[in-house]
């Protein structure tokens, strides 16, 4: 989740977006919600800070979430984890 008004947040969008349009993880959903517009998600899943993202499973249960304007490698990192567990 992120907001319009969050510097970190658009930083973290280049990187999200890259991520995004791998061929490796083209079987995954991404989505980039505003914490503004969805506020009721944001509370749903205890988002405090942004840029938050939250993982989860092709049923829609949450696996994990982590905050904080994150690297391309550890972005890849955890979502590799999240695939593996999966």
């Amino acid at each position: 989740m992120s907001a319009s008004w969050c510097m970190p947040c658009r930083v973290y969008a280049k990187t999200f977006e890259s991520v995004k349009n791998e061929e490796k993880y083209k079987d995954i959903i991404f989505e980039e919600l505003d914490i503004e517009d969805h506020e009721d998600l944001a509370m749903d899943y205890g988002v405090r800070a942004v840029p938050t993202t939250v993982l989860l499973d092709e049923n829609g249960a949450f696996i994990t979430k982590f905050s904080g304007n994150i690297s391309k490698v550890e972005l890849e990192g955890k979502l590799d984890e999240a695939i593996s567990n999966g």
